[in-house]
């Protein structure tokens, strides 16, 4: 259950949102991606200036149950 506003942007590089609440605009130069998750309290700012960005969803041990013990 996430709870944050997301905005990132990479000017040289690949942007890879694996997210369908994430909209990306652009591939290539200048590729931006943006959306909210849950309320939107939190507000996480990502930024590339050469380089690759994906943005995927991970389970933590503490919100699924288990234990990586």
């Amino acid at each position: 259950a996430a709870d944050v506003s997301v905005t990132g942007r990479v000017s040289i590089g690949d942007l890879d949102s694996q997210l369908p609440q994430l909209e990306q605009r652009g591939v290539g130069l200048g590729s931006e991606v943006a959306g909210t998750l849950g309320q939107g309290t939190a507000k996480l700012q990502l930024r590339v200036t050469t380089g690759d960005l994906t943005i995927r969803a991970a389970r933590s041990s503490r919100a699924s149950g288990s234990d990586r013990g």
